[in-house]
């Protein structure tokens, strides 16, 4: 039995499905990438959360009853020394947001990362 002749058309299709998986294996890898970056900065987020509620005195369950996202350091007040922290918090929730967005589009470039505040 004879193997079929390899057209100009066949090669055409076969070098776009080899191109196709080689894509679609790229854009998994840089989905769990993002989604790995998302968590760390989950982390970290939750991190500043606890310590401004520890250093607050804030009643942990009535937070987490009033605002169901959990607590927002946003609408509690703060003293001075506290800002950076807040400034720290709002900083890795948007990170988390950006790289959450990244990992649902894997094909978009993603912006570089802003300098973290001190």
């Amino acid at each position: 039995m004879r193997l079929p002749r390899m057209t100009t058309r066949r090669w055409m299709i076969a070098a776009a499905v080899v191109a196709a998986g080689l894509a679609s294996w790229d854009l998994a890898g840089r989905r769990q990438k993002y989604l790995e970056r998302a968590s760390t900065m989950a982390e970290e987020e939750y991190g500043c959360e606890i310590t401004i509620l520890v250093a607050s005195d804030a009643d942990v369950n009535a937070c987490h009853i009033l605002m169901p996202d959990g607590f927002n350091p946003l609408a509690a007040p703060l003293p001075a020394d506290m800002v950076s922290l807040r400034d720290k918090f709002l900083y890795f929730r948007q990170m988390r947001t950006k790289y959450e967005y990244a990992a649902r589009h894997p094909w978009l470039p993603v912006q570089p990362d802003l300098p973290e505040p001190e």
